[in-house]
């Protein structure tokens, strides 16, 4: 069951022509009529591709996606994570880190 999904009613308000301005900065006009239709899940879709959709919206990536509220959020206790990166229960997440020793 998908939890999150695209706001599409934002993109056609704010883009009128969705799939000729996702050409001209370079995404696929198939890809983002998939996405907005469901037939690609939002989750498949490339980091690329959500950015460049926020930036022609003018939006944030959060306004951009909608999430269920019936999904539990998980609370670590670990301020950076439980900030920057939410966590939803029965969800797959991956998290990169940068570490740099001496001076």
């Amino acid at each position: 069951m998908e939890s999150i999904r695209l706001n599409v009613p934002l993109l056609r308000k704010r883009v009128p022509n969705l799939t000729k301005a996702a050409k001209s900065v370079g995404l696929r006009p198939a890809t983002v009529s998939n996405l907005c239709t469901g037939k690609i899940p939002i989750a498949r879709a490339e980091v690329k591709t959500l950015v460049l959709l926020a930036s022609l919206a003018k939006c944030s990536i959060d306004e951009l996606i909608l999430y269920k509220n019936d999904v539990e959020m998980i609370q670590t206790g670990i301020k950076a994570i439980d900030f920057f990166a939410l966590l939803f229960k029965n969800q797959t997440v991956g998290l990169l880190a940068s570490l740099e020793w001496g001076n």
